[in-house]
């Protein structure tokens, strides 16, 4: 049994109306309001100030990035708003070839497994625990090393933190 409704020339014309209203994209807007700059807490609109102007071109993603950043920036104790206000200006200081090297050290590390990670923050730690004069004396030695020997020692040290097959 076939059915047909009855639908005129203007309940069409509604019809494809509304087909075509479905087919838009939704506004990206997420529920809690990070999408304008208006809508943030007064305290995150000045942390982030500096991209006022650029916010609406901003990906979703990279405006949530930055609300998280000033969320958490906003919970940290003054002295360690202070210490990481001083990292910052280091970092700006930095010449664009060195940071553009340590971005990619972070890029290399935040491949590694979750393992390998925490293996890495291990020996940092344990290097960091050491005497200051144990740790000039390890950068020295490696400083005096040969471009080959380096290579090897960081080859070997590299071998150490992948799995085994």
């Amino acid at each position: 049994m076939k059915l047909r409704y009855g639908i005129g020339s203007a309940g069409r014309s509604v019809l494809i109306a509304l087909l075509l209203l479905l087919a838009l994209p939704v506004s990206a807007e997420p529920a809690n309001g990070t999408e304008r700059f208006e809508n943030l807490a007064p305290e995150v609109q000045r942390l982030l100030g500096p991209f006022e102007g650029e916010w609406n071109q901003l990906t979703p993603e990279r405006r949530e990035r930055l609300v998280q950043g000033a969320r958490r920036f906003q919970a940290l104790s003054p002295q360690e708003r202070r210490g990481l206000a001083q990292r910052f200006e280091r970092w700006q200081n930095l010449p664009e070839e060195r940071r553009q090297a340590l971005r990619e050290r972070f890029r290399r590390f935040q491949e590694l497994s979750p393992d390998q990670q925490q293996a890495l923050r291990d020996r940092l730690r344990r290097f960091r625990e050491l005497e200051p004069q144990q740790r000039r004396a390890l950068r020295r030695r490696f400083r005096e090393l040969t471009p080959e020997q380096r290579e090897r020692a960081v080859e070997r040290f590299r071998a150490r933190r992948r799995p085994p097959p």
